[in-house]
């Protein structure tokens, strides 16, 4: 049964809007001339230049970057960081070498700052040729990345280093290091371009650097939040805190993560009462304030002022007042637009056209946003629509290929797929949108969490090394191969897979 949702949102925290393009009613975001690009004010995956005519996407599972012609809506060309494409081994195995996964543009447009999260490496790439122009080890598994706001910097985050590590942008010398708690993720400026905050994947919550000393000024802790008796009122541990952006024109930061509610036990824990899409905010000197996230429409007095289901939050853009946010739901796969004033939902993107979208960019003008649909490599472009009184997005045109060849198994894309997805109208396998497989193991490896099952507590186990050679797939080495995990799906998650008529997927 589909349930409806309420998201309340009070926030503060400080920030000063940049000044973005004039808006310009053309086909697609084109600037009369060239302009000065100003700093990205958080990581992404996605990078678009001041004039709004080409558009930059990592590939991490093809060790490449695209860069996308947005007035043709045509790839350009696709940059390969490696030696060569990753490709199967003899064993079947397909592991990428560089993995990029954030990138960031130079204030004059002309150089491409990239970071690979399996090569351990930061790369700088000529805009104009295509070509590497140097690279940097900067530590283990970098994900986050941006530029300081006169662009002499690059910070990278090193999420198995615990470590922000700065780089002189133009020698791609590394010139100070700063020690943060585990698993630093995603990086944002402060309002003021003082201070960078870094999120940490698996807690506790934001990090705040001086950037030019490079020490920390503090850590701010997003608790967990209590049960409220009911199991499907959002509560739980904090976990998956993939973004953070300060919103334009007002005192607030918002924080994206998801709520895992680890106190209910089976058979009482199933879809409803497992995780929660949420938000934090923080005052501008890190006092926690509130979480706030969704809840069960049919809990007495529950108002579900948010009426539909969304999973895996990963990746937030304002619109350039400020009035609006869009947020990305790589799970569910679609982008909600949320009135940032009234603190509401004001519609909601979906479907999209691709699979698992993991980045989201606003072209210069603001009438555009990309989305980085990971899953299914393309980038779907959704326009801002106001003539209703209300921002909806509407989709624009068909999705736009980034890759030369696909070097990914068409199975193992499929695996891919289905691994992050909780869309349930691509897929008949989750319930209401809610849960994928990576809601739990996050990048593919574990939530840190306990969970209660039936079988008792139970760690979620890493994916990282694989399916190949792991031997029994449950603890109870009653699921000896992969056709058995059926029961994990329905039994432990709460999914409905028909082992009959769904057969081929497992197969």
């Amino acid at each position: 049964m589909k349930r409806r949702f309420l998201w309340r949102f009070s926030l503060i925290f400080a920030l000063s809007a940049a000044l973005l393009a004039d808006c310009q009613q053309k086909s697609a975001p084109k600037a009369s001339h060239a302009e000065p690009a100003v700093a990205a004010r958080h990581s992404s995956s996605l990078a678009v230049s001041a004039d709004g005519r080409e558009l930059f996407v990592a590939n991490p599972e093809e060790d490449s970057v695209s860069e996308i012609d947005t007035t043709e809506r045509t790839l350009v060309r696709e940059i390969l960081l490696a030696q060569a494409a990753p490709a199967p081994d003899a064993n079947g195995a397909y592991t990428p070498s560089v993995m990029p996964r954030a990138l960031a543009l130079s204030p004059d447009g002309s150089t491409l700052y990239v970071a690979g999260e399996r090569s351990s490496m930061a790369y700088a790439i000529d805009v104009a040729s295509g070509t590497i122009l140097k690279s940097v080890s900067v530590g283990s598994e970098p994900i986050g990345l941006v530029l300081s706001a006169d662009g002499a910097s690059l910070f990278v985050a090193c999420s198995q280093d615990s470590s922000i590590v700065r780089v002189d942008s133009a020698s791609l010398v590394v010139t100070g290091t700063a020690t943060v708690p585990h698993e630093p993720w995603a990086l944002g400026w402060s309002g003021d371009g003082a201070t960078l905050l870094v999120t940490h994947l698996l807690g506790p919550g934001v990090t705040a650097l001086d950037p030019t000393s490079m020490s920390v000024n503090a850590t701010w802790t997003i608790p967990d939040s209590a049960a409220r008796g009911d199991a499907r009122l959002a509560h739980g541990q904090v976990r998956g805190i993939y973004d953070l952006a300060a919103r334009p024109g007002t005192n607030e930061l918002w924080v994206l993560h998801t709520l895992l509610g680890t106190d209910t036990a089976q058979p009482a824990l199933n879809f409803e009462s497992t995780a929660f899409p949420a938000v934090s905010w923080l005052q501008s000197d890190g006092t926690y304030q509130q979480t706030l996230t969704t809840d069960a429409q049919d809990v007495p007095g529950v108002d579900g002022a948010f009426a539909d289901v969304v999973s895996g939050p990963h990746a937030l853009v304002f619109t350039p007042t400020g009035d609006y946010a869009l947020v990305l739901d790589a799970n569910s796969e679609d982008v909600m637009v949320l009135d940032a004033t009234r603190h509401v939902e004001s519609s909601l993107a979906r479907p999209l056209p691709g699979k698992f979208p993991d980045g989201i960019a606003l072209s210069p003008d603001g009438n555009f946003a990309y989305v980085d649909e990971r899953g299914s490599a393309d980038v779907a472009v959704l326009k801002l629509d106001r003539t209703s009184g209300a921002l909806e997005l509407t989709l624009d045109g068909s999705a736009i290929p980034r890759l030369n060849a696909d070097p990914m198994p068409a199975q193992l894309r499929l695996g891919f797929e289905l691994f992050n997805s909780a869309n349930s109208s691509a897929y008949p396998i989750t319930t209401d949108h809610w849960i994928a497989c990576a809601t739990c193991h996050m990048e593919g490896r574990s939530d840190a969490v306990t969970w209660l099952f039936a079988q008792g507590p139970r760690d979620t186990p890493s994916n990282a090394g694989g399916m190949l050679g792991t031997g029994f797939l449950f603890r109870t080495a009653d699921r000896t191969k992969v056709q058995d995990y059926f029961h994990t799906i329905n039994t432990e998650q709460g999914g409905r897979f028909d082992p009959t008529a769904q057969a081929a997927l497992l197969d």
